[in-house]
């Protein structure tokens, strides 16, 4: 059993990784309302946000390529970062498991209603072993199928929307960008070749949290639980957590990336291994102050439910790095040297 739970805090500058609609020639940035505390009243204030789906995507889509390097299982769609997920029919990949598959619920849905009995429990963990067995994304990241015999997989991972961290959000800003695409010659037989476009940039210190359940990897659990053999558990395991550093690492999520790659430079990343019971890092956009309310939680929880708990963190502040160890948080210089610690304790703790 493990679980893994990851807080940061990154002053990201010049950015454009989620952007929501056009009106004219304005691309606009994703905001969301936001509520913090000043003195002793309440403040609502509009400000840039990255969506969790957004960053949903990102992660999946390294999943994804792992995966397919990995010679680790993935369909039809996913493969190609179109996450559909089996949600219906009509989006059922060309593979042969995926079409034999399909076969499968036509026949268990067309006898629905009729004489013929139909055992819903045995379609639903039939249904979700198949694809558990044959799509590691869909295994760690979830579907819904919405036929007439519904069957759904909660995601193993949960994302947060970034968000401007509150304790320095009166800083975060939402800037127009003008620009211009030259084109005079094509202008002549054209007119919208030459124009102009203005793009909405945000920066701010943004706040993400995000949580990964090691232990149902390569589980069924949609009506009981049947896993996959420990070889192959481990395998899925060791990509979610890879796909997570290298996504950390190298700054490869958000949108928008060709022409505006935002500024990313991570103040903390805080993360967290349990076991046998989760346990959360504190949400980072309270403040700097999530740290050692994490690290006063560690320790209750530990004691309250005799658990595992071990933290681990990322930082290149010295005095922040010393704080961190003066709390008995292991630290490192690099978010690769983190997660690979993270990721062969967790391997560890698989049964």
């Amino acid at each position: 059993m493990a679980f893994l739970s990851l807080g940061l805090r990154a002053l990201v500058n010049v950015e454009a990784m989620n952007m929501v609609e056009s009106v004219g020639n304005i691309v606009r940035h994703r905001k969301a309302a936001v509520i913090f505390r000043r003195d002793s009243s309440y403040i609502v204030r509009w400000v840039p946000a990255v969506s969790g789906e957004c960053l949903a995507h990102s992660y999946q889509s390294w999943l994804a390529d792992l995966a397919t390097k990995r010679g680790l299982p993935v369909c039809e769609y996913c493969a190609k970062h179109e996450f559909v997920k089996h949600a219906d029919l009509k989006i059922f990949g060309s593979l042969p498991w995926e079409q034999r598959l399909a076969e499968l619920v036509k026949s268990v849905e067309s006898g629905r209603g009729s004489k013929r009995s139909v055992d819903t429990v045995a379609f639903m963990h039939e249904f979700e072993k198949t694809i558990v067995g044959n799509c590691v994304v869909e295994d760690i990241g979830g579907f819904l199928y919405a036929g007439r015999i519904p069957v759904k997989r909660t995601s193993r991972f949960a994302s947060s929307y970034m968000i401007p961290a509150l304790d320095v959000i009166e800083k975060a800003v939402i800037e127009t960008q003008f620009q211009v695409r030259h084109a005079p010659t094509a202008s002549q037989s054209w007119e919208q070749a030459q124009m102009t476009y203005n793009v909405e940039v945000g920066s701010a210190v943004y706040a993400w949290s995000f949580y990964l359940d090691l232990a149902s990897i390569g589980c069924c659990t949609a009506v009981k639980r049947e896993c996959l053999d420990l070889e192959q558990r481990r395998k899925r395991v060791e990509l979610a957590i890879d796909a997570l550093m290298l996504m950390l690492e190298n700054r490869l999520f958000g949108a928008k990336q060709s022409r505006y790659t935002p500024v990313v430079d991570y103040e903390i990343v805080l993360t967290s291994l349990s076991q046998p019971l989760p346990f959360n890092v504190s949400p980072p956009a309270m403040g700097i102050e999530f740290v050692e309310d994490t690290a006063r939680r560690a320790q209750a929880f530990a004691k309250a439910t005799r658990s595992e708990v071990e933290l681990y963190a990322y930082t290149r502040n010295k005095d922040l790095a010393e704080n961190l160890r003066e709390l008995g948080i292991k630290t490192f210089t690099t978010i690769t040297e983190m997660l690979s610690t993270v990721k062969q304790r967790a391997l560890s703790m698989l049964r």
